[in-house]
């Protein structure tokens, strides 16, 4: 089975450059080249876990909906935690259920089940969640209702902050398709919504346009300084939109977890 950096390269989310960027600042970093590359915004924390789900072919487990259970999570020191992307959440049947960003990362179960002594059954889940876990159980809090609440309180602002900054970029765009049809991205479009979200919505509307036209393909042609979206209609290229160079990474990596 390849890696995840391999799957990541091989579907064009990153390229050998940024790896190598990821790759020199892992060491002063402390986490997982996977995470490195999150934290230096080459690839979306969604896209990756989604990613992952597809090449592990195992389920996400949210993080934020399990029992934690603290004298569990007190079993891995932080500086591993941090390492490797995991948080013990708690013991089933003698085993302990272990979140983990790369559930394949052999090396990294068997330097916790060495700390821990006890067998591990490995789950996927959001890095993102992981290390806000680990944040907040370091901190000291207990592993309660309310720190559960805590860590999805804090989750949610960080990225209701991100998701603002996106929609502040995509606001504006005003599109006429071929059709005459035109859509506006306003300020106050949800990019946090999977539904309303300016980039989803500019794509469905892409979607559905090309259906109209009886499109066989869709092209998206980069330009110096746009995106030009073409239909190919009985053969033939036709011109549909032009986007804002802006938009582009947010539409390609939309289109590549479809």
């Amino acid at each position: 089975m390849a890696s995840l950096v391999d799957f990541l390269l091989e579907k064009q989310f990153v390229t050998e450059e940024q790896l190598a960027e990821a790759h020199s600042k892992q060491k002063e970093m402390n986490r997982p080249i996977e995470q490195v590359l999150v934290e230096l915004d080459f690839v979306r924390d969604v896209a990756l876990t989604k990613l992952s789900a597809m090449l592990f072919k195992m389920p996400v487990v949210a993080l934020r909906e399990e029992a934690v259970d603290a004298d569990v999570a007190a079993l891995i020191p932080q500086d591993l935690c941090l390492r490797y992307a995991v948080f013990p959440i708690r013991k089933e049947e003698g085993v302990i259920l272990l979140a983990m960003g790369n559930p394949r990362d052999i090396i990294a179960i068997d330097d916790v089940r060495e700390v821990v002594g006890e067998m591990i059954k490995p789950v996927l889940c959001s890095r993102n969640e992981i290390y806000l876990f680990i944040d907040k159980y370091n901190q000291g809090q207990v592993a309660s209702a309310t720190f559960t609440e805590s860590v999805v309180t804090e989750a949610k602002e960080k990225e209701n902050e991100k998701e603002s900054s996106e929609v502040s970029q995509l606001a504006g765009i005003d599109i006429e398709f071929s059709g005459g049809e035109r859509v506006n991205i306003e300020e106050g479009d949800d990019e946090s919504d999977a539904e309303t979200s300016p980039t989803v919505k500019l794509i469905n509307m892409i979607l559905a346009d090309a259906i109209k036209e009886k499109a066989s393909d869709i092209h998206l042609e980069p330009r110096e300084d746009l995106l030009e979206v073409r239909y190919r209609v009985d053969g033939d290229l036709r011109n549909i939109m032009k986007v804002p160079k802006k938009v582009q990474a947010k539409m390609v990596a939309r289109i590549k977890i479809l």
